[in-house]
């Protein structure tokens, strides 16, 4: 009866862990949504900014220094990622070997009804990382545009002065 007693327990624990950690996977998810909208508006606003050629020496200055912010939040991010990748298989190692040598009483029939235990135990750190994969993604993606704007810029003054007859 002691040993039901635990397994309840366990199984308490496994189910209530989602319930805990949701608030601080939605608070993630609402941080990385505002930084994702930010960025957004960021490259409308350069791109708006390249309309007006005389002020060009202003917006390089601009750009150059918001793309070093979104390295910054790039690299950031992935070694954030990467450390709480390594602590998400470091855990579901521990729970493998858990399972598998039976230390929670149970006996499973194959690898994958030990996976699915797994991962619905790690269901809210695996929600987690890929929520932040998603972002860095984002984030080097924004990189990318950001640099596709500073290589626009000489096409546009090449293009003004072919107009204008004119040289920068």
């Amino acid at each position: 009866m002691n040993e039901n007693n635990q397994s309840n327990i366990d199984n308490t624990q496994t189910i209530q862990q989602p319930i805990v950690q949701q608030p601080q996977q939605s608070s993630l998810t609402e941080e990385l949504a505002k930084l994702q909208d930010k960025w957004t508006n960021n490259i409308k606003e350069l791109n708006d900014q390249m309309k007006n050629l005389p002020s060009i020496d202003q917006l390089m200055n601009e750009i150059y220094y918001k793309r070093q912010e979104a390295l910054d939040l790039y690299f950031g991010t992935n070694r954030v990622l990467a450390e709480r990748t390594r602590d998400y298989k470091s855990k579901a190692a521990q729970i493998y070997l858990a399972l598998k040598s039976g230390q929670a009483n149970l006996r499973f029939t194959n690898e994958q009804a030990i996976t699915l235990q797994i991962e619905s135990r790690l269901a809210a750190e695996k929600e987690t990382l890929d929520v932040m994969s998603n972002f860095v993604k984002f984030m080097e993606e924004t990189v990318k545009t950001i640099d596709n704007i500073i290589f626009g810029i000489n096409y546009k003054i090449k293009v003004h002065e072919m107009m204008n007859g004119l040289k920068f």
